[in-house]
């Protein structure tokens, strides 16, 4: 007796992925729930940042750039109890810098609707934060 194999597999992507892509076409990077810059997306959650410019240096006539870290703007949660966070139903998005809940609020919007799930947003901190970066932990 031959089964049909395909009847028995099945395929999902995590939502973070389209979200991810589309992040990336708007010129945002993705990072994991601490801010640390990722290059695949983890599956519940999304830290939103937005890369910035060099800083222009110079000393004694010698000139180079420097890197700033990333501003690190939000973060969406696409799956968390504890925040109430629930894949197909209410994504909590929350932003760091009260100034960035408008931007941040119309793209959350344009994420959401075409998948019709609703989307909490909360103002975490006043400030926006920055990238995190391995050397900022105490190991």
């Amino acid at each position: 007796m031959t089964e049909n194999l395909d009847e028995k597999i099945s395929y999902h992507e995590s939502p973070t992925y389209a979200i991810a892509r589309t992040l990336k076409d708007k010129g945002y990077q993705i990072a994991d729930s601490t801010g640390m810059r990722v290059s695949e997306p983890p599956h519940d959650v999304l830290g939103i940042l937005e890369p910035r410019n060099p800083i222009e240096k110079s000393f004694l006539g010698f000139k180079w750039n420097k890197k700033q870290r990333a501003l690190y703007e939000g973060t969406l949660w696409i799956n968390n109890q504890a925040r109430g966070a629930k894949p197909d139903e209410n994504w909590v998005l929350e932003v760091y810098g009260r100034n960035k809940v408008p931007k941040l609020t119309e793209l959350v919007r344009e994420l959401s609707e075409p998948k019709g799930v609703s989307v909490q947003v909360r103002l975490d901190s006043e400030q926006s934060r920055v990238e995190t970066y391995w050397s900022d932990f105490d190991i």
